[in-house]
């Protein structure tokens, strides 16, 4: 299995072999699909590759961008956190890789586009580097590492959206200001790549006899009792601390321990009995 799987569109094998040569030069194993074995099923070889691979390169040029299949391979190489894009031909990016860093190989200057092709290589070096010593640390042979054990995380940025000030003298207008912030923070958190500073604070909440009281099969709610227990809130700079999978974990086991304490108040078991009664 190679080192780096470089993910470009076929009608841009000729620009890229030349960046191909430049990465084999400096010792390292490249695949590249130039040429796939007759009988050859092409999806598990392209699969084995990207899982095996220590870096991924993808080239964005107008042709690379529209295909599916790049798009894919940047979206597991990104996932992984092992991704290195480089730009050809002015190729205009997807939107979600925008917020990536990426290496502008179609500069005037030829000065310039030698200092990028070291940015590359720096980049991919680091990577590989980084593989080498997992598989070394895990004591796994490089060619039996088909699929990594541990997968980092996604690179994200980190981005605070700053309140938009009330300018004018109407006080009423900052309700306004306030929805526009929240409107901003709310589309930013819907990409994945962003880490999106929170304002506002995480309350859990158990609710218990909101079924009693309003059956589906009714139309309206009938007389009853709903009891409401919450727990302690998650403030903006606890919610910092987690990653998505964490902080989920901590708002279902404070939601869980909410029910539990909702279930033990006295209030809550007497009309339980007298339901059952």
């Amino acid at each position: 299995m190679a080192d780096i799987f470089v993910s470009y569109s076929r009608s841009d094998k000729a620009r890229v072999a030349p960046l191909v040569a430049a990465i084999e030069a400096q010792g390292w194993s490249v695949w590249w699909d130039p040429e796939i074995d007759a009988g050859q099923q092409f999806d598990d070889q392209i699969e084995e590759e990207l899982k095996a691979a220590k870096a991924v390169l993808v080239v964005w040029t107008p042709n690379s961008v529209e295909s599916r299949w790049v798009r894919g391979e940047a979206r597991d190489g990104a996932d992984r956190g092992i991704l290195v894009p480089v730009r050809m031909r002015g190729a205009v990016l997807p939107i979600d890789f925008r917020a990536i860093h990426t290496i502008d190989l179609d500069l005037a200057d030829a000065a310039a586009r030698g200092a990028a092709l070291e940015e590359t290589v720096r980049a991919l070096s680091a990577l590989v580097a980084r593989g080498r010593a997992a598989q070394s640390a895990a004591g796994t042979p490089a060619l039996a590492a088909r699929v990594p054990t541990t997968a980092p995380g996604p690179s994200r940025v980190s981005i605070c959206v700053l309140p938009f000030a009330n300018l004018s003298a109407d006080p009423e207008q900052q309700a306004f200001s306030d929805g526009i912030t929240g409107d901003i923070i709310t589309e930013l958190s819907r990409w994945r790549l962003l880490a999106v500073r929170s304002r506002s604070a995480i309350l859990p909440a158990a609710i218990e006899g909101a079924f009693a009281a309003w059956p589906r099969s009714q139309r309206l709610p009938r007389p009853g009792v709903v009891h409401v227990r919450f727990g302690p809130p998650i403030g903006p700079d606890e919610l910092a601390d987690y990653s998505e999978a964490e902080l989920l974990a901590e708002i279902q086991r404070r939601v869980e321990a909410c029910h539990e304490q909702l279930r033990h108040h006295p209030d809550f078991a007497t009309k339980k009995d007298e339901r059952g009664a």
